[in-house]
């Protein structure tokens, strides 16, 4: 599916182009697209966004993700561009935008030109980051090349540029010498414990002889292990792997621990009864990272359902996601936001850019009013957009909006529907069409779980997230790759219109 994380219009002159770039960087930052295919996207858009310059009065940007990966549209209301369309015959071999696609729809009467480049998704496997601290180049490079083929290491020369390196970017594990000009390596180990960001900073020391008062000194620092000189690859692979496991394992109980109170304070809700409404949910969940999110509030006679996707694969996605949750909560019960869902995602969006704490983290989010007589307002940001489910097959619904915190207006929009009896919405994160392996894999998803979608429509609801589930199960396996939930609502086929 289609999502759609910005969306602006501006003037094609060079300031306004430049608050575009930052835009784009923005989301790409906080939506973790990866480094190589960030610095792809901004060069891309920097050449095309010349070519326009002088040339068009006005440039519109869309910028989101779909199945195959990573897209940006510009579209313009200047002449024709010969150098697009050039640029798309030559994509077979030469063209001179670093993209894995590229289209042209040249404007015609009063349509705009429209270029759009993609990227196809890559895989981002993480591997722990290691820094070898040690004087001695042979030393640094030996150990390098013991350890580079199973984790990033970084190497320094000295505790000063230990500490230096470490703030500009973590590692998960410090190996250091303890015999070094300047700042040796007890004095480099005392100073990361007083500070809170590298205090417990898992810690080995190297050292070219033994001394029990040194060895005392050393282990009294808190490390996790010391290794006499020379050391031999096996050694020094053993070690670290012991190390980030026991690490690991202790970060494991930790959070297992809070995430399970997390964890429920997050789990999704329905209310028991909605006025004209049927409804039933399902859940996948991977147990970590940020979650899907449910949440309802009844308003005069109508329902407000507002279902959110907080991104992060990390323990302190989690966290972050707890705190996203109390605000939307809060938010949702201290305001009447029922007849207008729109304003409910103005206002967090707003929230998103100015507080310091939300700030950290990201979300796409769909709120949606229930009225009695199966009439829907929609607004979405971001999110995954509905699935409207009839005889007539499903119609994926035009909502759209972009992320939350990244422009003070975003301009949400309602969408209104009358839903008959015999219809269905579908309400979704996107792990429903993206928890597999490939592009091809993702697609096949998307076919069968529309398929069974229509298939179902003449069961109960319950039956059918029933089936549409076990269907999701069977095509991608247990466990979760990623958190997935899915909503189904119908108009009340005894009391609905």
């Amino acid at each position: 599916m289609k999502k759609l994380l910005l969306e602006t219009q501006k003037q094609a002159k060079a300031e306004e182009i430049n608050a575009i770039n930052r835009l784009i960087e923005r989301v790409a930052e906080v939506t973790t697209v990866p480094d190589l295919q960030r610095n792809l996207i901004l060069t891309a858009f920097g050449q095309a966004a010349e070519l326009l310059l002088d040339k068009a009065e006005l440039i519109k940007i869309r910028f989101g993700h779909d199945t195959f990966g990573w897209w940006l549209e510009i579209s313009d209301n200047g002449p024709i561009n010969d150098r697009f369309e050039s640029e798309v015959i030559a994509e077979a071999g030469s063209s001179s935008f670093p993209c894995d696609r590229i289209s042209y729809s040249p404007g015609r009467g009063s349509s705009w030109n429209c270029l759009r480049l993609a990227w196809a998704d890559i895989a981002s496997e993480t591997v722990p980051k290691i820094l070898i601290v040690e004087d001695e180049g042979i030393l640094r490079t030996l150990y390098k090349m013991y350890l580079g083929n199973n984790y990033a290491v970084e190497s320094v020369s000295s505790g000063l540029e230990a500490i230096d390196a470490l703030h500009a970017s973590p590692a998960d594990l410090v190996i250091s010498d303890i015999e070094m000009p300047g700042m040796d390596g007890l004095t480099l180990r005392e100073k990361l414990v007083e500070d809170p960001n590298t205090e417990l900073m898992p810690f080995v020391f190297l050292t070219g002889y033994e001394d029990d008062n040194l060895v005392e000194r050393a282990t009294s620092l808190g490390i996790d292990d010391y290794l006499v000189k020379p050391v031999t690859r096996e050694q020094l692979l053993r070690t670290v792997e012991r190390v980030l496991g026991r690490t690991q394992q202790i970060i494991r109980r930790i959070s297992e621990r809070i995430d399970k109170r997390i964890t429920a304070s997050l789990a999704p809700s329905l209310p028991t009864d909605i006025p004209g409404w049927r409804m039933a949910f399902a859940t996948r969940n991977t147990g970590s990272g940020g979650g899907d999110f449910l949440f309802h509030q009844r308003q005069g006679g109508n329902t407000l359902l507002f279902l959110a996707d907080i991104m992060g694969h990390d323990d302190t996605a989690k966290f972050f996601s707890f705190s996203y949750g109390g605000y939307i909560r809060g938010l949702i019960q201290s305001s009447e936001f029922s007849e207008n869902p729109a304003a409910l995602l103005e206002q967090l969006s707003l929230a998103a850019l100015q507080d310091q704490l939300l700030s950290q983290t990201t979300l796409t989010c769909t709120a949606i009013t229930l009225m009695p007589s199966g009439k829907v307002a929609l607004a979405s940001a971001a999110h995954p957009p509905p699935i409207r489910l009839s005889k007539a097959g499903p119609e994926v619904l035009s909502v759209g909006g972009m992320l939350p915190g990244v422009l003070p207006d975003p301009g949400y929009q309602i969408e209104w529907l009358q839903l008959q009896a015999g219809e269905r919405i579908a309400l979704y994160t996107d792990g429903l069409f993206e928890a597999a392996d490939d592009e091809t894999g993702r697609q096949h998803l998307e076919e069968q779980i529309l398929l069974r979608l229509s298939n179902t429509l003449e069961d109960s609801i319950e039956t059918a997230l029933e089936q549409v589930m076990a269907l999701f199960d069977e095509l991608t396996g247990t466990p979760a790759r990623d958190d997935t939930l899915l909503l189904l609502l119908e108009p009340d086929r005894d009391g609905g219109s």
